[in-house]
């Protein structure tokens, strides 16, 4: 993921962002769901204008999804679910979330990575 969207032109960080997530315009949480609360708990608190993009491998349920789960472990609504089966240019990427100016925000980054970008209605 990190090399597609720094392809794409985007400064990206990896790993221990720490205090660099308070500046973020957006965190994309990518891989697997379990480690979750680690990662949480390492970022501390985030700005109120940052955009999360849950992008973490799980599958989809009737129940409250990850994307809802996180936004709750942060304490925000702004999160936007991307599901795409490989982090390539070419891939199609399969968005929903709640805010509309969100969504123009990552569904341009995923576009400027060479991805396919497209909005579901699956609600968070």
């Amino acid at each position: 993921m990190r090399r597609l969207l720094a392809d794409g032109g985007h400064n990206v960080c990896t790993g221990d962002v720490g205090n660099d997530a308070l500046g973020c315009d957006m965190l994309v949480f990518a891989g697997p769901r379990e480690g979750t609360d680690e990662i949480v708990t390492q970022l501390g608190k985030i700005d109120n204008r940052t955009v999360i993009v849950d992008a973490m491998k799980d599958t989809l349920s009737a129940g409250p999804d990850g994307a809802a789960l996180l936004g709750g472990k942060l304490g925000t609504r702004r999160v936007i679910r991307a599901l795409m089966a490989l982090p390539k240019a070419g891939s199609n990427v399969l968005m929903w979330g709640e805010d509309p100016s969100d969504m123009k925000l990552v569904y341009g980054v995923f576009r400027d990575a060479g991805c396919v970008p497209t909005e579901t209605s699956r609600p968070l």
